[in-house]
């Protein structure tokens, strides 16, 4: 069964999760634990631009990107934190969301460090369309309330995020099937 948690949109782009109840923690292959420091995002691959695309993304790599992204625009920077302060008091924000990803990834599967590196020379290599962010939707991210709700989100392979460009007809049906419409359909 799916938990449907949220739904955002505006007027370029509308998202939502749904948060499975089940999970079970994944097995990495030996090339990626061995290394002993996980780096986000890395070796595990993974969407990591989140924005007006029709798409479902179901593995676990897209959701731990997700997870990342929505861990760094939260700790955002001062001009942001200032920008976005009522979002940030709500949330409690510090390094809160970041700490506990880090915390749950290392506790699970043994690295030694967990380094999130979405940025390289000031070019964001990944990204998720600002209504949807933890600034304008943070129930996009109630996932970070304890441990067990971040691996429930994680690691269920029914947890997933729905993208899409709400310019167009096209629509997510119940069964979690992306319907594409081109206007003269309708």
């Amino acid at each position: 069964m799916k938990l449907r948690y949220s739904f955002v949109s505006n007027s370029s782009s509308s998202s939502f999760i749904i948060m499975g109840k089940e999970y079970t923690i994944p097995q990495l292959n030996n090339e990626v634990l061995s290394k002993k420091i996980l780096r986000i995002p890395g070796p595990l691959n993974g969407e990591v631009e989140f924005g007006w695309q029709g798409e479902k993304y179901q593995t676990f790599a897209s959701r731990l990107n997700w997870a990342a992204l929505g861990a760094m625009y939260k700790k955002g920077d001062d001009d942001r934190k200032h920008y976005i302060k009522e979002y940030y008091d709500r949330l409690q924000c510090s390094d809160e969301w970041e700490q506990l990803l880090i915390k749950v990834l290392k506790e699970d599967f043994g690295f030694e460090d967990v380094q999130i590196l979405f940025d390289e020379n000031d070019y964001v290599k990944g990204y998720i369309d600002h209504q949807s962010a933890p600034h304008d939707s943070p129930e996009n991210f109630s996932f970070f309330k304890n441990e067990k709700s971040l691996r429930k989100w994680l690691y269920s392979d029914d947890s997933c995020i729905c993208c899409q460009n709400d310019n167009d007809y096209s629509y997510w049906d119940k069964k979690g099937n992306y319907i594409y419409k081109n206007e003269e359909e309708n």
